[in-house]
């Protein structure tokens, strides 16, 4: 490795940025100022977040004697599934008429963002507003009509899974139901019932959102660090096309790239010869040895 060569490359490199200093600052200062500016002038929205939090089914389904749903799911599939319960249906058009305020069903879905809790059975569901207070509600009415309709469907579920036991014992016989088929479907029966009038569903409201104190957008502080980065790129760039097309010699190797032939020496600077020359009118004379 010739490190000569790579020393001279570096110090070349070190002159070239300072000569372009001012129009690497200009771009970086332009730049900055410009996101600065622009992140002012963008409105300020709010996020708000409530969790909900989703229990296992399954094992309300073994309590009332009812077949496990054999699953090999991982944990991410029942996040992606717990996912779009959240999101079907038409929670947002029943969130805009409780709300009122001008929402509509599109505008409600434009505000929320329904996304899972990294390993875990939470699903956060957040909205977005340029009111603090608007979207808090959003969030949390939203959270609680979807909690609310899967209490009545869980209900719903139990009350015709107990309907036909019932059913299943009623076309027993007397000695039947007394033996250990009936026994089973009684016990059933009853955690059926059970399970019916529990208020409890296969989830709930984790945590509520509270109204935001400042602002998720816009980001100043990251705005204005991705405009300096940026303008500092801008700025070497300019750098370097500045000195590619200036054809000025300033360093004695510049005189090997425009002839093309190696450099076989230089002349030192000397303040004796420079004063020598002023003295003598500018005529160069010989130095006295």
């Amino acid at each position: 490795m010739d490190t000569g060569a790579s020393d001279l490359s570096f110090q070349q490199a070190l002159a070239v940025l300072r000569r372009r200093t001012p129009w690497i600052l200009l771009c970086f200062i332009v730049a900055a100022s410009a996101a600065f500016g622009f992140s002012k002038l963008q409105a300020k929205k709010y996020t708000a977040t409530a969790e909900l939090l989703f229990s296992n089914s399954q094992l309300a389904q073994q309590v009332a004697g009812l077949p496990a749903v054999a699953s090999s799911n991982t944990q991410q599939s029942l996040q992606d599934t717990n996912v779009e319960l959240v999101q079907i249906g038409d929670m947002a058009a029943k969130t805009a008429s409780t709300l009122g305020h001008g929402l509509t069903k599109q505008g409600v879905k434009n505000a929320t963002n329904i996304a899972p809790q990294s390993d875990t059975n939470v699903v956060n569901v957040s909205a977005t507003s340029s009111s603090p207070k608007l979207a808090s509600q959003i969030a949390n009415t939203y959270s609680t009509i979807f909690v609310y309709e899967q209490e009545n469907a869980d209900h719903q579920y139990y009350v015709s899974a107990l309907a036909a036991v019932e059913q299943q014992l009623a076309k027993l016989s007397s000695r039947a139901r007394s033996g250990a088929q009936g026994l089973a479907l009684q016990e059933r029966a009853q955690s059926l019932a059970t399970l019916a009038e529990l208020p409890a569903g296969t989830v709930q409201i984790a945590a509520a959102a509270s109204t935001p104190a400042s602002p998720s957008s816009p980001k100043v502080a990251r705005n204005i660090i991705v405009g300096a980065v940026l303008g500092l790129l801008l700025g070497l760039a300019i750098a370097l096309l500045l000195e590619r097309f200036d054809q000025r010699i300033r360093e004695p190797q510049d005189l090997e790239a425009v002839y093309g032939l190696p450099l076989l020496g230089v002349v030192p600077e000397s303040n004796a010869f420079s004063r020598a020359s002023r003295r003598d009118g500018g005529t160069p004379t010989a130095l006295p040895s």
